[in-house]
């Protein structure tokens, strides 16, 4: 496993091998390797070679739900796991990813073995906004920040990356990695019909997952902000917010304008997208 980055995150986590038990979190943006370093930091804790499945060992308890609630239920499991001595006669793990979307029953539950762990378990709660768990979580785990990956990191892990895509991606290899793949010709359209409130005539007849919907949103948001900054006296960095501006003559109060309500839009149907309520959110 080729980890990029992270140096002094790593670092900290080597000192932390020999302690008998420990509550943690990972807090950072999303796509910044937290989940990549938990997973090698877990395999060296339980002794997991790179080549068995780290998810098939006893000793490993994971809970991950990318989109679904954690509920109580989910944290009695792991206080069933917890009673149980290690399978192997060492120490033993658990690992909550994205870990702000247990509800308030599930952040209670888990409070007495985040500020006592079993002798010989470590807890390891992912998260990308650490702010989301509730204050009685924050005080009883030892946290880690992890920060954007540099410009020279994500050109390690994409070697032919534009800078474009460097810009919009925030230092987030998810983010880089879905804009690498996304459809560049309709990621435009879609950003450029936002924008222009023609968004009828260009969603007509396509489909568009809601997996497209999040990446052409932020792309467009990306779009709208380079706008605001040049109107403003900044340099742009996108093609399209140039093209844009040089076309049209839009104010900075309708770009703000139209941004907030592309985020308002994002939130509202997160999940649970329908095309036609979607246009009549985003246009005026």
């Amino acid at each position: 496993m080729v980890i990029v980055g992270h140096k002094r995150e790593r670092e900290e986590l080597s000192g932390l091998l020999s302690r008998d038990g420990l509550s943690l979190s990972f807090s950072g943006k999303e796509g910044t390797g937290k989940k990549l370093v938990a997973l090698s930091f877990l395999r060296e804790l339980l002794g997991i070679s790179e080549s068995d499945d780290i998810r098939k060992n006893p000793d490993l308890f994971l809970i991950e739900k990318e989109d679904e609630m954690i509920k109580a239920d989910d944290i009695r499991a792991l206080i069933n796991f917890s009673g149980i001595k290690s399978y192997l006669g060492g120490k033993k793990a658990v690992l909550i990813d994205n870990a702000e979307n247990m509800n308030k029953n599930a952040q209670n539950a888990l409070l007495k073995i985040l500020e006592e762990p079993p002798k010989g378990e470590f807890i390891i709660l992912i998260t990308k906004d650490f702010e989301e768990l509730l204050p009685t979580i924050r005080s009883r785990v030892t946290n880690i920040r992890f920060q954007d990956l540099k410009d020279e990191e994500m050109r390690e892990i994409f070697p032919n990356i534009t800078e474009e895509i460097l810009s919009v991606a925030d230092g987030s290899a998810k983010k880089a990695d879905s804009f690498i793949h996304a459809d560049t010709k309709v990621m435009n359209a879609f950003a450029k019909n936002v924008i222009l409130s023609t968004g009828d005539a260009f969603l007509e007849g396509k489909e568009i997952s809601y997996v497209n919907l999040i990446i052409y949103t932020e792309y467009t948001q990306k779009i709208l902000s380079d706008m605001i900054l040049e109107r403003s006296g900044g340099e742009p960095k996108l093609a399209l917010s140039k093209y844009l501006n040089e076309h049209y003559d839009f104010s900075i109060d309708y770009l703000i304008e139209k941004s907030r309500r592309l985020d308002k839009t994002a939130k509202l149907y997160a999940g649970n997208y329908n095309k036609k309520l979607l246009l009549a959110n985003l246009l005026f």
